[in-house]
């Protein structure tokens, strides 16, 4: 289920992946046979490839990539939060570049209360930038 289409699966519906992908489906694949450790482990491969890419805004369908990326971004697993956080960084979108030193260790699996803590919001902190409210 990680990098597999199924059209079943709700975030290939979200995303709107039959319409991309057109005709290219892996549903003769069944997911049994594939192994779940083996799927996670080619993620894995996957976002760390991307995360090395320099500019991807040249790659072909970057928009679909940057929404999927986005979407890892809810993970459970903190390793690919993490990846995927590393690869929407690539993007050096405006409004998440400067604060992802503050970003990061909300994806650790401990980390969330202490960085939540430490990130303070409010107007007086200035921390953030009005035009990124």
């Amino acid at each position: 289920q990680y990098y597999i289409f199924h059209s079943d699966d709700p975030d290939s519906r979200e995303l709107n992946l039959v319409e991309i992908l057109g005709e290219f489906r892996c549903e003769e694949w069944p997911r049994e046979e594939l192994g779940r450790k083996a799927l996670q482990k080619k993620l894995e491969i996957f976002l760390k490839t991307f995360a090395a890419v320099k500019g991807p805004q040249q790659l072909f369908k970057h928009r679909t990539l940057l929404q999927m990326f986005v979407s890892f971004l809810s993970n459970p697993d903190s390793k690919l939060a993490n990846l995927a956080l590393s690869c929407v960084l690539r993007y050096k979108l405006p409004y998440l570049t400067p604060y992802a030193e503050h970003v990061q260790p909300m994806l650790q699996k401990e980390g969330l209360r202490e960085a939540l803590t430490k990130f303070d919001l409010s107007e007086e902190s200035e921390l953030v930038d009005i035009s990124h409210r």
